[in-house]
């Protein structure tokens, strides 16, 4: 559980996009991962967080696929789009479809 707690921590920094390094932002996103993989020992706190720091991929994906070109060649992705975390930019073009709709609002 102190592995779950942890990698939480480390994928709650997608919360500050710009503010990581590609090479951060693309470790938060192999976190998801690992979050992925214990998601049925997750507590119902542990369930919304990563709710809510998905919901921030989800709405900052065009930033986060600036952010990664530098690193990463997204058309060479070979995730699954189960992994949906990685395919920010067919989220931010809107050709991944999440069941959602989701407008961002401005503050």
């Amino acid at each position: 559980m102190k592995d779950i707690e942890k990698w939480l921590h480390i994928y709650s920094g997608i919360l500050d996009t710009l503010s990581l390094s590609p090479f951060e932002l693309h470790y938060a996103l192999s976190i998801r991962d690992e979050l992925e993989k214990q998601k049925n020992q997750l507590t119902p706190a542990q369930r919304y967080l990563l709710m809510k720091y998905d919901y921030q991929v989800i709405i900052h994906a065009k930033e986060l696929a600036v952010h990664l070109e530098e690193i990463f060649v997204s058309t060479q992705n070979n995730k699954p789009e189960s992994q949906w975390w990685w395919h920010w930019d067919s989220i931010s073009d809107q050709t991944l479809n999440l069941g959602i709709h989701l407008e961002r609002q401005s503050m």
